[in-house]
């Protein structure tokens, strides 16, 4: 599921809007609760991937995105 969410990221992220997606979707991710087993692991997310520089661009931000 990272993988997927992280590529979404990318892709947004060169697509003029005024929507922080990869802000929102991080914050998220950040919030999400252990139930029953289920938690960000699980989709294969480790927490510390959420401090990566693509999940906290805000529109407006210059430079390009590290693959």
């Amino acid at each position: 599921m990272y993988e997927v969410l992280a590529v979404l990221a990318y892709l947004l992220d060169s697509v003029p809007s005024n929507v922080d997606w990869q802000v929102r979707t991080a914050e998220l991710l950040s919030a999400f609760p252990a139930v029953d087993g289920i938690d960000v692991a699980s989709m294969g997310l480790v927490p510390a991937r959420l401090d990566e520089p693509i999940w906290s661009r805000r529109r407006g931000d210059v430079g390009p995105v590290s693959p």
